[in-house]
């Protein structure tokens, strides 16, 4: 059965090379299938909206997201995924992974039992990808905006229930210097689900070895994140840095340009 063609008529297409500067888009399947110069004929049956000369572009996939419009997916409730999918939705988000706060393991699951449900059922009009959860495995001192009585390391208990729901989870923000961190990004990665570091104050010898587990992301980095710092006295470089006189040159041999801070500069 051929699909009913769309037409959303009169648009300026946004990172559309060679597209004509008024446009129709021609939508089949929920793609575009073909962009044609405005007032190009269709069939009677297309649905057609009118643009009215406005940009089309293509939606914000939002990876991080609380909440909005005084609602927060920890509400895990209908109503509160609607009315944050709402919010979105009108300022050009298309995808989202809506995030947990840190909270009880009971609240959390509740949240990403509720995104299961509304991503199934299609509740509101930003489509949920799946969920980030954000914490609870964070470092006490880089909690942040996250209440620091529910920050905790993991347990068996805990970790089962996000490994459960590798269905609807996609991510999983954590500190890989918390014990018990480190098997935990493992077990995510045999699961499928992203090990994203963050809310830590990690080494970069633990940075490096939570990689080799499985980590492959970072969320929000240098926010509530441990940085570069230096153990000792003031070194020449960091006295270096503060002389208006210093004219700073990069050293040239191959094994200094191998480090990690040769990198940053």
């Amino acid at each position: 059965m051929a699909l009913t063609r769309s037409v959303l008529a009169n648009v300026r297409p946004l990172l559309a090379p060679g597209a004509p500067a008024l446009a129709d888009l021609h939508l089949e399947g929920g793609c575009i299938a073909e962009i044609v110069p405005a007032g190009t004929p269709v069939s009677s049956a297309a649905i057609r909206w009118n643009g009215q000369g406005l940009v089309a572009a293509p939606g914000f996939i939002d990876l991080h997201v609380h909440g909005g419009q005084g609602a927060d997916f920890m509400d895990a409730t209908e109503e509160a995924f609607a009315t944050i999918s709402a919010y979105h939705a009108a300022g050009g988000t298309s995808a989202y992974l809506p995030t947990t706060a840190t909270e009880s393991p009971a609240a959390i699951l509740a949240c990403i039992d509720m995104a299961a449900r509304c991503r199934d059922q299609c509740i509101g009009g930003v489509e949920i990808l799946g969920v980030h959860v954000e914490g609870p495995y964070m470092a006490p001192n880089k909690h942040g905006c996250h209440d620091p009585g529910f920050v905790r390391a993991p347990t068996p208990e805990e970790n089962r229930g996000y490994l459960d729901r590798a269905g609807i989870i996609r991510r999983i923000t954590c500190a890989p210097e918390i014990p018990g961190v480190m098997d935990f990004i493992a077990d995510l990665r045999r699961e499928g689900i992203i090990a994203s570091g963050g809310h830590s104050e990690a080494t970069l010898d633990q940075t490096l070895a939570a990689v080799d587990r499985g980590m492959n992301m970072i969320t929000h980095l240098y926010s509530v994140m441990s940085t570069i710092v230096k153990q000792g006295p003031l070194s020449p470089v960091s006295q270096g840095a503060r002389e208006p006189w210093n004219p700073a040159r990069m050293p040239t041999s191959s094994s200094w340009r191998r480090t990690p801070a040769s990198r940053c500069a």
